[in-house]
């Protein structure tokens, strides 16, 4: 069995990951990967990431004025 970036040679089908926003599975080749310091987020495109990035933005001002009460 031969590895290779489009998967094996007994499985040709590629490794596929779930964008963290939409959750569509796409080819882990293929996906956005913005790197967290133990983990990454994968994302089908940069529209996805827009949209994951300002919600969490959000989220953390959301946590912080919470913290400040």
């Amino acid at each position: 069995m031969a590895d290779n970036a489009n998967g094996t040679e007994e499985d040709p089908t590629p490794p596929r990951v779930r964008c963290r926003e939409c959750l569509k599975e796409i080819p882990s080749s293929e996906a956005e990967q913005p790197e967290a310091e133990e983990y990454a987020l994968y994302f089908c495109g940069l529209e996805c990431f827009q949209k994951w990035h300002e919600r969490a933005e959000k989220e953390i001002a959301r946590r912080e004025g919470d913290n400040q009460d």
